[in-house]
């Protein structure tokens, strides 16, 4: 029998700012590369950084001509993304997450205020 850790992902890779979070690059496993939204490549040097972080990085070139900068690296030259080197555990937990709706939320919320307010 074998047993799945069913442990949380804290995720901090979200945007607020209306640029792209790193969700909306695709990482490939058999290159070691992320490919961005307009199918530019982010490379890393295989460096370690923080004890546990690969830095990925696009071209300044790249990145200069593209429609997208906008909405990609409006404050930066290219691109740059952290992958930690548990991110393979972390997607594997991420997949055996159950992600709550909505509507379950709400519905879960309902009921635990109306069995709260019960005096």
């Amino acid at each position: 029998m074998k047993i799945a850790p069913h442990i949380p992902v804290v995720d901090k890779s979200k945007r607020d700012d209306g640029t792209f979070s790193r969700e909306e690059f695709t990482f490939y496993k058999e290159g070691n590369v992320y490919i961005c939204p307009a199918f530019n490549v982010l490379t890393t040097t295989g460096k370690i950084m923080n004890d546990e972080m690969f830095f990925y990085r696009a071209s300044v070139r790249g990145c200069a001509a593209c429609s997208f900068k906008t909405r990609c690296c409006r404050k930066e030259p290219a691109r740059k993304i952290l992958r930690s080197i548990y991110e393979e555990a972390r997607d594997a937990a991420r997949a055996r997450s159950p992600r709550p709706t909505p509507s379950s939320n709400r519905a879960a919320s309902a009921s635990a205020s109306r069995c709260c307010s019960r005096t």
